[in-house]
């Protein structure tokens, strides 16, 4: 019997296991991947399709159609539980399935759990930012990359649309606190754009519930999600699986984990975003199959500075580089350019 194989989610670098996974290794090992929904949709272009510049058919790639492509099983599924002692997994409607070999990519969920106009997991979003952009005094509370770029794209789409009331962000601290240095420049370009800022202005529970339906989006930062810790896998101080430079569980060489959901080991810091999930995708094809037959595994070096590029509203962006920046028609071109690509590349 065949030693078996589960992805779980169809994350960034899973997407590049399945497409990429080797024919010879499919006669040594059963592969399966298990997602919630049969299509993984692309949160780099979740602002163009807000701003309507895409259809929802332009942001998603078939994951079912990818494995059938491929000869991969594909389970439509939840993940609920994993005990990394007996190697098996809990499934929401399949039951329990052992494992040999087990890669996790399902990312993140929100901090701000408790209410229902989240965008996680990531197939809920169309429905979602339909009813959104179009409601009144459509809100964002946070104040990262994801939330001006939401904010910019729903404001630029009512616009359009002729609808008055402005968008406006709440943030309970400063925007793009992430990075400083590019903050004055995003507040101008809010401005410029009619977006209302609210600045160290953190909505309680009683404010919320003041706003219209459906017109809060929140924004407020990833969270590991509570299966890990209850697992018994080791996990970093904020619940998210510890994995050493080859990607493996510290505590547990048979599992593997990969983009948001994952802690690396030495750099606890790592920003949580597609850029290294991307990344992450060669390293653990090679050190599945590495592991399969008992070789030596590679590392995972992240870089330390990469190129970010945000849109901005009528098909123009905001491009970072460390401390460079450039605001304009060509970031949006060079984004664009680099989103239809990678969707491109997952399309049967």
């Amino acid at each position: 019997m065949k030693p078996s194989l589960y992805l779980v989610g169809g994350g960034h670098s899973h997407l590049h296991v399945i497409k990429n996974f080797p024919e010879s290794l499919k006669e040594d090992v059963d592969i399966t991947l298990i997602s919630p929904s049969n299509y993984q949709y692309y949160s780099g272009m979740f602002s163009g399709f807000t701003e309507g510049l895409y259809e929802e058919s332009d942001i998603r790639i078939d994951l079912r159609q990818l494995c059938v492509e491929k000869g991969i099983i594909f389970l439509e599924d939840t993940l609920v539980a994993l005990d990394p002692f007996s190697k098996t997994i809990l499934l929401q409607n399949n039951g329990v399935k052992t494992f040999d070999m087990l890669s996790v990519n399902i990312g993140s969920v929100h901090e701000h759990s408790s209410s229902k106009n989240l965008y996680k997991p990531n197939f809920r979003f169309p429905t979602l930012v339909r009813e959104w952009r179009a409601a009144d005094s459509p809100t964002i509370v946070g104040g990262g990359a994801s939330a001006v770029e939401l904010a910019l794209a729903a404001q630029t789409y009512r616009s359009k649309e002729g609808l008055t009331s402005p968008v406006s962000i709440w943030t309970k601290s400063e925007i793009f606190s992430f990075h400083p240095k590019h903050a004055n420049k995003i507040r101008t370009i809010l401005h410029e754009a009619g977006v209302q800022l609210h600045e160290y202005q953190q909505m309680t529970q009683e404010q919320a519930k003041s706003f219209p339906e459906h017109s809060i989006l929140y924004f407020t930062g990833p969270k590991a999600p509570d299966l890990f810790k209850q697992s018994g896998l080791s996990v970093d101080e904020n619940g998210y699986v510890l994995v050493n430079q080859s990607l493996q569980s510290v505590s547990h060489s048979s599992i593997f984990a990969v983009g948001d959901n994952a802690s690396l080991e030495g750099y606890p810091d790592l920003a949580k975003n597609g850029v290294y999930a991307v990344r992450q995708g060669p390293v653990l094809l090679q050190n599945l199959e590495r592991y399969l037959y008992n070789e030596d595994l590679l590392p995972f070096k992240p870089q330390r500075t990469f190129l970010s590029i945000l849109s901005t509203g009528n098909k123009r962006g905001f491009l970072t580089y460390g401390d460079l920046s450039m605001e304009g028609v060509i970031p949006w071109k060079l984004k664009n350019k680099i989103d239809t690509r990678f969707i491109s590349t997952y399309r049967v």
